[in-house]
C-alpha cells in the first residue's frame, strides 16, 4: 500500500507542501507575503519540505526547499546559516 493510500497525515502533510509552494514561495523562490516575516517558521517550513521529500522519496520537495533556502532567506541570513527571526530592517535579532 503506497503513503497515499493508507496514511492520512502524509497526505495532508503533502496538499500542505503543494499548497505553501505555490502561496508563499514565488516561481523565482522569493518569499512572497503569505509566508508570512517570522523567518524562523519560515525555515522551520523548508526544512519540514525536506523531511517530507525525505520520507516520500520526492526529490522535488527537496531540490525545491534547497532553492527557498538558498534565495528566499538571503538578505536575513548569513553564510553559515543563521538567519534573523523577522523579516524587517533592523540589525541584529529582528
Amino acid at each position: 500500500m503506497g503513503w497515499n493510500q493508507g496514511a492520512p497525515a502524509l497526505k495532508v502533510a503533502h496538499r500542505f507542501a503543494q499548497q505553501i509552494l505555490g502561496d508563499c514561495f514565488g516561481e523565482d523562490r522569493q518569499l512572497m507575503t503569505a509566508a508570512g516575516t517570522h523567518i524562523h517558521s519560515i525555515t522551520g517550513t523548508v526544512s519540514s519540505l525536506v523531511e517530507l521529500g525525505l520520507l516520500l522519496d520526492q526529490k522535488e520537495f527537496i531540490d525545491r526547499a534547497k532553492l527557498i533556502f538558498d534565495v528566499g532567506p538571503l538578505p536575513y541570513r548569513t553564510q553559515a546559516g543563521w538567519v534573523k527571526e523577522s523579516l524587517n530592517a533592523k540589525p541584529g535579532r529582528g
